[in-house]
């Protein structure tokens, strides 16, 4: 009986996780040119991926969210353009704190076309950011994939569950003690 509530409370206590989120803007809908309507998505351990195509020469630039749920963060970051007119030499990303009407920017990112760059120098913890494509170098269009690696944090107890923790394991010991 002990045992099967232990477990049970345990398994209440674990997160529930989904998959990495895998987006194709051309299945799964154009992603909006503004930031202030961004779509987001949220993440979940693994390699996420958020591909779509921007271009000057079709007017379409694109702008999306990320949320890092709590007990996550995202370890590294990368994106990756394929120029698909041989017209564009880089674009460049902004990286928001939190939704980017309301927020500073936290890193700009400069992707040569075509190839790769990494970004997020630094951990991105539980929150929200938004992605938005700000310059383009050149006249032309090029498909993106940009990479988000979560990864849980450790966990650490809340204090009040600690306290709770302590108090049953005095309780048991001085049960024991008095032999009942």
């Amino acid at each position: 009986m002990i045992r099967s509530f232990v477990l049970a409370t345990l398994l209440s206590a674990a997160p529930v996780l989904a998959a990495p989120i895998s987006y194709v803007e051309s299945i799964d809908g154009d992603l909006p040119d503004s930031f202030l309507y961004a779509t987001t998505f949220t993440l979940d351990v693994g390699l996420n991926t958020v591909a779509g195509q921007f271009g000057s020469d079709t007017s379409d630039y694109d702008a999306f969210g990320i949320i890092v749920p709590a007990g996550l963060e995202v370890i590294s970051g990368n994106v990756l353009l394929a120029d698909t007119s041989n017209n564009l030499t880089s674009t460049t990303w902004l990286l928001y704190d939190g939704p980017a009407d309301d927020a500073s920017i936290r890193e700009f990112i400069e992707a040569p076309s075509p190839g790769s760059t990494n970004f997020a120098t630094t951990t991105l913890s539980a929150g929200r950011y938004t992605m938005y494509q700000q310059f383009l170098t050149g006249y032309g269009s090029a498909n993106f994939t940009f990479s988000f690696d979560a990864r849980q944090t450790a966990a650490v107890p809340e204090p009040t569950s600690l306290a709770l923790l302590s108090l049953a394991g005095v309780a048991l010991m001085a049960r024991r003690r008095a032999g009942v």
